[in-house]
């Protein structure tokens, strides 16, 4: 009998221990979640191809926030998020923006509103991508800006220490090496380059 009673405690005191885990973990595990919980904003993340578009790019960077809200007031928007849209994107900065239009003597909302901000946008579009070894001295690219059935150029001015592209009105230079983004290059630049176009919304009417 002493035995058997012996057993039986041994039993009840193995059952117990494995309970007592058994509640502890499951406690652990049933950890309510805090209702106000932040949910993260999700990060720009590549196309369906896998790869970066350029729209991914320029919304990965605070620096391109008034070029993309440019972008918008166009249906320039889709084309920069297609993946097989291989081109060369000339991509002024906030910054750049702004010291453009304030030399024309211009505002933001003003340029933004004029009809010749789909044109000024092409002129920074190149059809096909241009690695920044293409960017030598005295070259001269078509840009995917059209004025009376002739294909509007920028070219090129190289030193040791700068690359400047230069358009009809107005230049910029190079500030970066290029981003690849699928198959297009990216680059930013200081200013907004303007082409042969009317500027009247550099008017002070």
């Amino acid at each position: 009998m002493r035995s058997f009673a012996a057993c039986f405690m041994v039993v009840v005191l193995q059952l117990g221990h494995a309970f007592a885990q058994t509640t502890s973990a499951g406690t652990h595990a049933s950890a309510p979640t805090p209702a106000n919980a932040p949910t993260p904003a999700p990060a720009p993340g590549p196309s369906a191809s896998g790869c970066y578009t350029a729209l991914n790019v320029l919304e990965a960077s605070s620096q391109y926030t008034t070029l993309l809200s440019l972008l918008d007031s166009t249906d320039l928007t889709s084309y920069f998020d297609n993946p097989n849209h291989f081109i060369t994107i000339f991509a002024p900065t906030n910054a750049g923006i702004q010291s453009t239009l304030s030399g024309f003597g211009t505002t933001l909302a003003k340029f933004a509103n004029s009809t010749a901000l789909t044109d000024v946008l092409e002129y920074h579009l190149l059809p096909s991508p241009v690695l920044v070894t293409a960017l030598q001295n005295g070259n001269s690219f078509n840009t995917m800006f059209t004025q009376n059935s002739q294909v509007q150029t920028v070219s090129v001015n190289r030193t040791s220490t700068y690359i400047t592209v230069e358009g009809f009105f107005s230049n910029a230079n190079v500030t970066s090496t290029g981003t690849q983004a699928c198959g297009s290059v990216i680059y930013s630049l200081d200013g907004l380059l303007i082409p042969d176009i009317s500027l009247s919304f550099a008017s002070s009417s």
